[in-house]
């Protein structure tokens, strides 16, 4: 009995694809979908269990994504926290450099809980940047102590 039940609403679903002019593309994956929800022998029991299905999988699909602080390099990826010669190895030389000095404030209480004056201490980041022609985004690079610390996107490159 139930695999009579499966395949005739199997037909009717097919039916239903045809005769809406849906028998191909995103009208057909819209019905499969539609046919994936939908109660099977008229018990809510299938439907229970393939919502948590459908959402775990929808999680799976969205964590499986590029991270938004990622850079593509051709077909590799970089990512921050890796060192230059990895970056140079897999976007090959930059097409500017350079070199910037920014101050940071150190502020430090001693063992009395007294608070010790200001101390800037110079901290030298280099900044790198990628144009990847006019139909991709510039990319700038910028690198403390030999590592990544910051992918920024600027305009459209040239």
């Amino acid at each position: 009995m139930q695999p009579q039940n499966f395949r005739q609403q199997a037909e009717e679903l097919r039916a239903a694809c045809w005769q809406q002019n849906l028998s191909g593309g995103a009208g057909r994956n819209l019905a499969l979908l539609t046919g994936f929800f939908t109660a099977r022998n008229g018990t809510e029991r299938n439907y229970a269990m393939r919502v948590p299905l459908a959402v775990l999988l929808f999680f799976l699909v969205c964590l499986s994504t590029i991270p938004a602080w990622a850079l593509r390099c051709g077909n590799r990826l970089v990512s921050l926290g890796e060192p230059q010669t990895a970056i140079l190895y897999k976007c090959g030389a930059p097409d500017t450099t350079d070199r910037r000095v920014t101050y940071r404030v150190l502020s430090d209480n001693d063992s009395f809980g007294v608070v010790r004056p200001l101390v800037y201490i110079p901290v030298v980041i280099d900044v790198w940047v990628y144009n990847f022609g006019p139909q991709r985004f510039m990319q700038e690079l910028s690198f403390e102590d030999g590592r990544l610390i910051d992918i920024e996107s600027l305009g459209y490159g040239y």
